[in-house]
């Protein structure tokens, strides 16, 4: 067995598309401009900053954050990387092979970035883990942006309203389009899924506010925050926004 840090490497081994191999069906792939201008608007990064990725894949966003910042660092699975290196990354950027937090960048970030990532823990303990480890990165003054959040409690309340159907429903009809023009693509990622362990759907309403008061306890400044509607996953999907106030 598996886990989604391992298959994700494998799908970049085997030649996956890009936005696939970042988590997202491939006719997601125009909507990645759209994920980095919100991130721009929530992060607000600084042309003399330190931004760092936790999870940055193969640089779908990082290669269009990096020139806001001075220095750019991503952190990954080494053969994402390997396919981020291929592509040609700017030059301010840094990657750093590896599994957070087991394995962590040096020095201290003014924004850090964990976008489509807390979703794959194995459980609250471990995703609390995984926050807290990144603020230990977070230089004073500092944002931390945790993306792409899936709220179980919303997307049930969503599904089950009119306008939740309806999209629900023209979502199924695209993603099955998109199965039809690339059926290798999926066949290829539907392999290397069958022996991974899914983890349980443990973020939720209770979860994200349990996570923003203790955040707050700690010193933090802690938001929770909708996504812009032309975002693929935005009507059921939240971001939260830390800042360390120093």
């Amino acid at each position: 067995m598996k886990d989604f840090f391992s298959a994700f490497g494998e799908a970049a081994e085997r030649g996956l598309p890009p936005v696939m191999v970042s988590g997202r069906h491939i006719f997601h792939g125009p909507t990645i401009a759209a994920i980095v201008d919100d991130i721009v608007v929530k992060l607000r990064p600084k042309g003399n900053a330190r931004l760092l990725e936790i999870g940055c894949g193969v640089g779908l966003m990082l290669r269009l954050l990096a020139p806001l910042v001075a220095e750019a660092v991503g952190i990954d699975h080494c053969s994402l990387l390997r396919k981020f290196s291929a592509l040609k990354p700017p030059a301010n950027v840094r990657l750093v092979d590896g599994r957070f937090p087991e394995i962590r960048p040096d020095g201290r970030f003014d924004h850090i970035l964990v976008y489509s990532v807390l979703q794959y823990m194995a459980g609250a303990d471990e995703a609390r883990c995984f926050v807290n480890a990144s603020l230990e990165l977070l230089a004073p003054g500092g944002s931390l942006l945790i993306g792409d959040l899936p709220n179980a409690d919303s997307h049930r309340r969503f599904c089950s309203s009119t306008e939740g159907r309806r999209v629900t429903e023209a979502y199924t009809l695209a993603k099955f389009a998109d199965q039809e023009l690339n059926p290798a693509a999926y066949a290829a990622w539907a392999d290397i899924q069958r022996d991974v362990v899914m983890p349980p759907s443990f973020i939720d309403d209770r979860f994200l506010s349990a996570l923003l008061v203790d955040l707050r306890c700690q010193g933090y400044e802690s938001y929770l925050l909708p996504q812009p509607h032309a975002l693929p996953f935005s009507l059921t999907r939240e971001d939260v926004l830390i800042r360390h106030r120093g």
